[in-house]
Formats: C-alpha cells, structure tokens, sequence
C-alpha cells in the first residue's frame, strides 16, 4: 500500500535519503544561523513528526489484524 512507511519500502527509502540530504545540508549552516535555532534539531523534527517504531508496529498489526491479514509469514 502506497502511504504507509512501515510497509511501503520505496516511501521508506525516500523518506530516508530525505532525511540524510536534510542532516547534510544542515551543516552547512553558518553557527549563528544555527545558534538562532538550537532546539530545532534531527532529532526533535523525527520526535515530533514520526511515530515511534513501537507505535508504528503497533498500528500496522492492528490494520493487519481488521484487514484478516494476522498470520505469521
């Protein structure tokens, strides 16, 4: 299914090597730019903007579950 990162492995690899190019580029920051913005990090955009892995496993067992898809592979 197109849209979910926990099983779409072309999604998560562009979602990946965007978040590689973002970690790149930020170092090219000057330090006051940086500086103006410390808690604006990787780290807190993940935090904030993607579920963490137990929740993401989670909710895609419990749609695979509701889908009839619960079966071990």
């Amino acid at each position: 299914m197109r849209g979910d990162i926990a099983v779409d492995e072309v999604l998560y690899d562009v979602a990946l090597r965007d978040l590689q190019t973002l970690s790149e580029v930020t170092q090219l920051l000057p330090d006051d730019r940086k500086a103006a913005f410390p808690s604006l990090t990787i780290a807190a955009m993940i935090d904030k903007n993607l579920p963490a892995p137990e929740e993401s496993i989670r909710a895609t067992l419990a749609q695979n579950h509701r889908n009839g898809n619960d079966q071990a592979h």
